[in-house]
């Protein structure tokens, strides 16, 4: 039984010594080596043909996006490790990919990488696309995200969204044209990610794209312009009203 390969990269020294530790305590992984900037990176992923790749985001000569950028033919998985950044995070979110906090925690680390050898799910050059169009996009309204379901890995752009509703620990992505899509993620989720000048929460269970909205009933109800109706809970009423007469 060939074992999952894994390469660390990553320039704190104490970090990546902790994570060389952890990953070797984990028998049924195979540590292969660490790197520690982004040219001992690309050469030691073409090299060594890793399974899953612990990348930190920042390193001494660039970060973790010019390393990708530099693999032509990517077939790895990875988890990004980060100090807190919201503009790095919120890429990673978008293209649908795992990440960890630093200081690490050895639960979440392990829970991680139990995860990918569950699933195995490939990083892939859409999910690029997606981490550096949001780098160089402002406009989050016109950038795309990718939606990870059990069956796939969906990509669209947010102004494609007419609304989202939340089912427990799942989200339902309803879009322009009348396609639903299930996400496996909660709805507080995509509340933090997505942009909150275009997107509103109206509801517990719901969120709406403010430009598919044509109208607000007093009874408590939006009008979107697929004629939906989306209900509006009493806490929410006032900010929902404030927010549409700026509109």
């Amino acid at each position: 039984m060939n074992l999952p390969k894994i390469l660390i990269i990553e320039d704190e020294a104490t970090i990546r010594k902790e994570l060389e530790w952890l990953v070797s305590k984990r028998q049924e992984f195979n540590l292969l080596d660490s790197a520690t900037n982004v040219k001992d990176a690309v050469e030691k992923i073409v090299q060594l043909k890793p399974d899953l790749v612990l990348m930190d985001i920042q390193l001494p000569d660039g970060n973790a996006f010019e390393i990708l950028n530099q693999i032509p033919d990517p077939s790895f998985s990875i988890i990004f490790i980060t100090a807190f950044n919201h503009f790095a995070i919120k890429a990673i979110k978008h293209s649908a990919m795992d990440y960890l906090l630093k200081p690490l925690d050895e639960e979440e680390l392990y829970n991680a990488m139990d995860n990918y050898n569950k699933n195995n799910s490939l990083f892939t050059s859409k999910q690029l696309e997606v981490i550096n169009e949001h780098q160089k996009n402002t406009k989050q309204q016109n950038s795309r995200i990718c939606v990870s379901t059990l069956e796939s890995i969906e990509l669209f752009k947010t102004k494609d969204i007419l609304y989202l509703s939340g089912d427990g620990s799942y989200t339902h992505f309803y879009l322009v044209g009348g396609n639903r899509i299930t996400s496996s993620k909660p709805l507080k989720f995509y509340e933090e990610l997505l942009p909150n000048n275009s997107f509103i929460k109206c509801h517990q269970s719901y969120m709406v794209n403010t430009s598919s909205i044509i109208r607000y009933l007093k009874s408590g109800f939006i009008v979107l312009n697929n004629s939906v109706e989306i209900p509006v809970s009493i806490r929410k009423k006032e900010a929902v009203v404030r927010l549409l007469s700026q509109l």
